[in-house]
Protein backbone atom coordinates (compact mmCIF):
# COMPACT_ATOMS: atom_id res chain seq x y z
CA UNK A 1 0.00 0.00 0.00
CA UNK A 2 1.12 3.24 -1.20
CA UNK A 3 0.59 5.96 1.54
CA UNK A 4 0.34 9.63 -0.47
CA UNK A 5 -1.57 12.70 1.78
CA UNK A 6 -3.04 14.13 -2.13
CA UNK A 7 -6.76 15.12 -1.48
CA UNK A 8 -8.87 13.48 -4.64
CA UNK A 9 -12.15 15.26 -5.07
CA UNK A 10 -13.27 18.79 -4.09
CA UNK A 11 -11.49 20.45 -1.59
CA UNK A 12 -15.00 20.15 0.26
CA UNK A 13 -15.81 16.93 0.20
CA UNK A 14 -15.68 15.30 3.40
CA UNK A 15 -12.64 13.41 4.87
CA UNK A 16 -13.51 9.77 4.19
CA UNK A 17 -11.02 7.14 5.68
CA UNK A 18 -12.04 3.88 4.32
CA UNK A 19 -11.34 0.64 6.19
CA UNK A 20 -9.43 -2.17 3.67
CA UNK A 21 -7.69 -5.24 5.58
CA UNK A 22 -5.49 -3.73 7.42
CA UNK A 23 -5.21 -0.36 5.68
CA UNK A 24 -6.40 2.71 5.88
CA UNK A 25 -7.46 4.95 2.53
CA UNK A 26 -8.33 8.39 2.52
CA UNK A 27 -10.31 10.18 -0.14
CA UNK A 28 -11.25 14.12 -0.06
CA UNK A 29 -10.48 16.78 1.59
CA UNK A 30 -8.72 17.54 4.87
CA UNK A 31 -11.01 17.86 8.04
CA UNK A 32 -8.75 20.98 8.88
CA UNK A 33 -8.84 22.64 5.76
CA UNK A 34 -12.38 22.93 4.72
CA UNK A 35 -12.70 26.10 6.83
CA UNK A 36 -9.39 27.84 7.17
CA UNK A 37 -8.12 32.06 6.64
CA UNK A 38 -6.62 34.39 8.43
CA UNK A 39 -5.98 37.96 8.11
CA UNK A 40 -4.38 40.41 10.36
CA UNK A 41 -4.02 43.99 9.51
CA UNK A 42 -1.97 46.24 11.77
CA UNK A 43 -1.71 49.89 12.39
CA UNK A 44 1.50 50.65 14.80
CA UNK A 45 2.80 54.36 16.26
CA UNK A 46 6.32 54.18 17.87
CA UNK A 47 7.99 57.15 19.44
CA UNK A 48 11.78 56.77 20.97
CA UNK A 49 13.98 59.77 21.95
CA UNK A 50 17.26 60.08 23.81
CA UNK A 51 18.20 62.88 26.56
CA UNK A 52 22.14 63.34 26.78
CA UNK A 53 23.38 65.81 30.05
CA UNK A 54 26.55 64.85 31.45
CA UNK A 55 27.11 61.21 31.99
CA UNK A 56 23.62 60.40 31.50
CA UNK A 57 21.57 59.14 28.55
CA UNK A 58 17.95 58.98 29.30
CA UNK A 59 15.51 57.16 27.07
CA UNK A 60 12.26 57.75 26.71
CA UNK A 61 9.45 55.33 24.46
CA UNK A 62 5.84 54.98 23.79
CA UNK A 63 4.25 51.96 20.96
CA UNK A 64 1.28 51.49 20.43
CA UNK A 65 -0.06 48.74 18.18
CA UNK A 66 -3.52 48.39 17.26
CA UNK A 67 -4.72 45.07 15.13
CA UNK A 68 -7.47 43.64 13.97
CA UNK A 69 -7.63 39.72 13.21
CA UNK A 70 -9.96 37.51 11.56
CA UNK A 71 -8.83 33.85 11.99
CA UNK A 72 -11.34 31.55 10.70
CA UNK A 73 -10.81 27.41 11.45
CA UNK A 74 -13.67 25.35 10.77
CA UNK A 75 -12.56 21.60 12.19
CA UNK A 76 -14.89 19.03 9.97
CA UNK A 77 -16.65 21.72 8.03
CA UNK A 78 -16.21 19.54 5.23
CA UNK A 79 -17.43 16.65 7.10
CA UNK A 80 -14.88 13.62 8.76
CA UNK A 81 -16.80 9.82 7.39
CA UNK A 82 -15.19 6.68 8.06
CA UNK A 83 -16.26 3.41 6.37
CA UNK A 84 -15.27 -0.43 7.42
CA UNK A 85 -15.02 -1.81 4.24
CA UNK A 86 -14.92 -0.71 0.42
CA UNK A 87 -18.53 -2.42 0.17
CA UNK A 88 -19.90 0.25 2.58
CA UNK A 89 -17.78 3.05 1.18
CA UNK A 90 -19.52 1.85 -2.16
CA UNK A 91 -23.02 2.13 -0.68
CA UNK A 92 -22.49 5.12 1.71
CA UNK A 93 -23.34 2.80 4.69
CA UNK A 94 -20.57 5.32 7.38
CA UNK A 95 -19.73 3.84 10.82
CA UNK A 96 -19.03 7.66 12.01
CA UNK A 97 -19.74 10.94 11.04
CA UNK A 98 -18.34 14.15 12.47
CA UNK A 99 -19.44 17.54 11.41
CA UNK A 100 -19.25 20.84 12.58
CA UNK A 101 -22.07 23.38 11.07
CA UNK A 102 -22.22 27.36 11.91
CA UNK A 103 -25.84 28.26 12.89
CA UNK A 104 -25.93 31.02 11.10
CA UNK A 105 -26.17 28.49 7.85
CA UNK A 106 -23.73 26.92 6.07
CA UNK A 107 -22.01 29.05 3.89
CA UNK A 108 -21.40 31.83 6.38
CA UNK A 109 -18.63 30.27 7.90
CA UNK A 110 -17.35 34.09 9.18
CA UNK A 111 -19.75 33.87 12.04
CA UNK A 112 -17.70 31.05 13.42
CA UNK A 113 -14.26 33.07 12.86
CA UNK A 114 -12.31 34.74 15.72
CA UNK A 115 -12.85 38.31 14.49
CA UNK A 116 -11.68 40.82 16.94
CA UNK A 117 -8.98 43.49 17.87
CA UNK A 118 -5.97 43.15 20.12
CA UNK A 119 -4.90 46.35 21.71
CA UNK A 120 -0.91 46.90 22.83
CA UNK A 121 0.32 50.42 24.47
CA UNK A 122 4.00 49.98 25.76
CA UNK A 123 5.82 52.74 27.53
CA UNK A 124 9.32 52.72 28.59
CA UNK A 125 11.78 54.77 30.32
CA UNK A 126 15.44 54.08 30.90
CA UNK A 127 18.86 55.95 32.66
CA UNK A 128 22.00 54.59 31.05
CA UNK A 129 25.30 56.62 32.92
CA UNK A 130 28.64 56.29 32.35
CA UNK A 131 29.94 55.88 35.67
CA UNK A 132 33.92 55.76 34.48
CA UNK A 133 35.91 55.37 31.38
CA UNK A 134 35.57 51.29 32.02
CA UNK A 135 31.55 51.18 33.86
CA UNK A 136 28.03 51.67 32.07
CA UNK A 137 24.93 51.01 34.54
CA UNK A 138 21.13 50.94 33.01
CA UNK A 139 17.91 51.53 34.90
CA UNK A 140 14.65 51.03 33.17
CA UNK A 141 11.07 50.50 33.92
CA UNK A 142 8.66 49.41 30.75
CA UNK A 143 5.01 49.14 30.94
CA UNK A 144 2.86 47.12 28.73
CA UNK A 145 -0.94 46.78 28.51
CA UNK A 146 -2.85 44.54 26.50
CA UNK A 147 -6.87 44.87 25.68
CA UNK A 148 -9.19 43.14 23.70
CA UNK A 149 -12.13 45.73 23.30
CA UNK A 150 -14.52 43.33 22.13
CA UNK A 151 -16.06 39.67 24.28
CA UNK A 152 -15.93 36.29 23.01
CA UNK A 153 -20.08 35.33 21.97
CA UNK A 154 -22.02 34.10 25.13
CA UNK A 155 -22.28 30.52 25.53
CA UNK A 156 -25.33 29.95 28.08
CA UNK A 157 -24.59 26.06 28.45
CA UNK A 158 -21.08 27.33 29.96
CA UNK A 159 -22.51 29.95 32.49
CA UNK A 160 -25.17 27.29 33.78
CA UNK A 161 -22.52 24.61 34.31
CA UNK A 162 -19.51 26.37 35.50
CA UNK A 163 -20.61 29.60 37.27
CA UNK A 164 -19.21 31.98 35.09
CA UNK A 165 -19.16 32.97 31.63
CA UNK A 166 -16.56 32.23 28.77
CA UNK A 167 -17.55 35.64 27.44
CA UNK A 168 -14.41 37.67 29.09
CA UNK A 169 -11.90 39.99 27.21
CA UNK A 170 -8.33 40.14 27.69
CA UNK A 171 -7.58 42.51 29.93
CA UNK A 172 -3.94 42.64 31.39
CA UNK A 173 -0.83 45.15 32.13
CA UNK A 174 2.56 44.70 33.54
CA UNK A 175 4.98 47.14 35.39
CA UNK A 176 8.63 45.29 34.80
CA UNK A 177 11.76 46.79 36.55
CA UNK A 178 15.31 46.30 34.67
CA UNK A 179 19.06 46.82 35.61
CA UNK A 180 21.78 46.14 33.89
CA UNK A 181 25.85 46.60 33.79
CA UNK A 182 28.81 46.61 31.87
CA UNK A 183 32.16 46.90 33.27
CA UNK A 184 35.75 46.66 31.47
CA UNK A 185 37.74 45.04 33.98
CA UNK A 186 40.87 44.22 31.70
CA UNK A 187 42.73 46.54 34.54
CA UNK A 188 41.79 44.63 37.60
CA UNK A 189 42.21 41.07 36.23
CA UNK A 190 43.97 38.79 37.77
CA UNK A 191 46.04 37.21 34.87
CA UNK A 192 48.56 37.55 32.83
CA UNK A 193 48.52 41.07 31.13
CA UNK A 194 50.42 39.76 28.06
CA UNK A 195 48.07 36.65 27.09
CA UNK A 196 44.69 38.39 28.26
CA UNK A 197 43.94 41.19 26.11
CA UNK A 198 40.48 42.45 27.06
CA UNK A 199 37.90 41.36 29.85
CA UNK A 200 34.21 42.25 29.97
CA UNK A 201 32.08 41.15 32.67
CA UNK A 202 28.44 42.34 32.08
CA UNK A 203 24.98 40.86 33.64
CA UNK A 204 21.72 41.99 34.40
CA UNK A 205 17.77 41.49 36.34
CA UNK A 206 14.64 42.50 35.40
CA UNK A 207 11.18 41.31 34.67
CA UNK A 208 9.67 40.22 31.10
CA UNK A 209 6.35 39.59 30.05
CA UNK A 210 6.06 36.61 28.01
CA UNK A 211 4.60 37.51 24.95
CA UNK A 212 1.37 35.25 24.03
CA UNK A 213 0.79 33.58 20.57
CA UNK A 214 -2.26 35.28 18.82
CA UNK A 215 -3.80 31.92 18.12
CA UNK A 216 -4.32 32.02 22.18
CA UNK A 217 -6.82 34.89 22.21
CA UNK A 218 -8.35 33.46 18.74
CA UNK A 219 -9.48 30.70 20.48
CA UNK A 220 -11.38 32.20 23.14
CA UNK A 221 -13.36 34.18 20.31
CA UNK A 222 -13.63 30.87 18.05
CA UNK A 223 -14.23 28.08 20.52
CA UNK A 224 -17.21 29.10 22.14
CA UNK A 225 -19.69 26.62 21.74
CA UNK A 226 -22.15 29.89 20.88
CA UNK A 227 -21.42 29.86 16.91
CA UNK A 228 -21.73 26.31 15.72
CA UNK A 229 -22.58 22.99 15.98
CA UNK A 230 -19.86 20.21 16.78
CA UNK A 231 -21.38 16.77 16.76
CA UNK A 232 -21.18 13.61 16.28
CA UNK A 233 -22.59 10.00 15.30
CA UNK A 234 -20.73 7.46 16.47
CA UNK A 235 -22.72 4.41 14.60
CA UNK A 236 -24.88 4.49 11.87
CA UNK A 237 -28.36 4.20 13.40
CA UNK A 238 -31.22 5.03 11.10
CA UNK A 239 -34.54 5.17 13.84
CA UNK A 240 -32.19 8.34 15.49
CA UNK A 241 -34.29 10.93 15.40
CA UNK A 242 -31.59 13.41 13.62
CA UNK A 243 -30.21 10.89 11.30
CA UNK A 244 -28.21 12.28 8.67
CA UNK A 245 -29.07 9.97 6.24
CA UNK A 246 -26.25 7.73 4.30
CA UNK A 247 -23.74 9.46 2.12
CA UNK A 248 -24.96 9.25 -1.58
CA UNK A 249 -23.32 8.63 -4.81
CA UNK A 250 -21.98 11.23 -6.56
CA UNK A 251 -21.58 14.62 -4.76
CA UNK A 252 -20.87 14.15 -1.23
CA UNK A 253 -20.76 17.97 -0.06
CA UNK A 254 -22.33 18.27 3.07
CA UNK A 255 -25.16 15.18 2.41
CA UNK A 256 -26.31 15.73 6.14
CA UNK A 257 -28.18 18.91 5.13
CA UNK A 258 -29.37 16.85 2.42
CA UNK A 259 -33.29 15.82 1.33
CA UNK A 260 -32.49 12.25 2.93
CA UNK A 261 -31.44 13.90 6.19
CA UNK A 262 -33.09 14.26 9.35
CA UNK A 263 -30.56 16.70 11.16
CA UNK A 264 -31.57 20.13 11.27
CA UNK A 265 -28.76 22.79 12.17
CA UNK A 266 -29.58 24.11 15.20
CA UNK A 267 -30.84 27.40 16.50
CA UNK A 268 -28.46 28.03 19.05
CA UNK A 269 -30.34 28.97 21.49
CA UNK A 270 -29.43 25.79 23.56
CA UNK A 271 -25.39 25.20 22.59
CA UNK A 272 -23.70 22.40 23.77
CA UNK A 273 -20.97 23.74 26.82
CA UNK A 274 -18.12 23.03 25.79
CA UNK A 275 -16.22 26.11 25.25
CA UNK A 276 -12.25 27.73 25.48
CA UNK A 277 -12.52 30.39 28.29
CA UNK A 278 -10.52 32.43 29.72
CA UNK A 279 -9.68 33.17 33.48
CA UNK A 280 -11.95 36.85 34.27
CA UNK A 281 -8.56 36.82 36.65
CA UNK A 282 -6.39 36.36 33.97
CA UNK A 283 -2.49 38.36 34.73
CA UNK A 284 0.20 38.66 32.11
CA UNK A 285 2.51 35.53 32.01
CA UNK A 286 6.22 36.85 32.75
CA UNK A 287 9.20 35.98 34.64
CA UNK A 288 12.94 37.36 36.10
CA UNK A 289 15.49 36.86 34.31
CA UNK A 290 19.02 37.15 35.84
CA UNK A 291 22.14 37.26 33.55
CA UNK A 292 25.81 37.37 34.20
CA UNK A 293 28.67 36.74 31.30
CA UNK A 294 32.41 37.26 31.07
CA UNK A 295 33.95 37.77 28.19
CA UNK A 296 37.81 37.29 27.88
CA UNK A 297 40.02 38.31 24.74
CA UNK A 298 43.37 36.50 24.51
CA UNK A 299 46.68 37.52 22.46
CA UNK A 300 46.68 34.06 20.84
CA UNK A 301 43.10 34.93 19.11
CA UNK A 302 41.16 33.29 21.28
CA UNK A 303 37.20 34.87 22.21
CA UNK A 304 36.33 32.83 25.11
CA UNK A 305 32.96 33.55 27.02
CA UNK A 306 31.58 32.21 30.52
CA UNK A 307 27.95 33.02 30.88
CA UNK A 308 25.21 32.18 33.25
CA UNK A 309 21.71 32.97 32.90
CA UNK A 310 18.42 32.19 35.02
CA UNK A 311 15.08 32.66 34.72
CA UNK A 312 12.50 32.75 37.21
CA UNK A 313 8.33 32.45 36.70
CA UNK A 314 6.75 35.44 38.10
CA UNK A 315 3.10 34.82 36.83
CA UNK A 316 2.65 31.44 34.77
CA UNK A 317 0.18 30.70 32.52
CA UNK A 318 -1.81 27.04 33.35
CA UNK A 319 -4.54 25.16 31.33
CA UNK A 320 -7.72 23.61 33.50
CA UNK A 321 -9.92 21.06 31.42
CA UNK A 322 -13.45 21.86 32.70
CA UNK A 323 -15.91 19.04 32.87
Amino acid sequence: MVEDDESVGNGLFPEMNIRIGGDNVFLGGDRYRGANYIEVNSDLLTFKADYVRDDHVYTFGYERDETDLVNEFIARYNGEVRFNSFEDYKNGVWSRLRIHEPYAGHDNTRSVAADFELEKTTMYIQDKRTVNDNLTVQFGLRYDSVLTPTAPPVNVAFIERFGYSNSNKFDFSALQPRFSFNWNATDSFLGNPEKIVDVTVRGGRGLFLGRIPRVWYGNAYSRTGATADYRGWYSNDPTASNYPGNMPKGDPTAFWLGAGSKYVVPDGSSPYYAAQSTDPNFEAPSSWRTSLGIDIMTSGGWDVTFEYNHDEVDQAVSFLILV
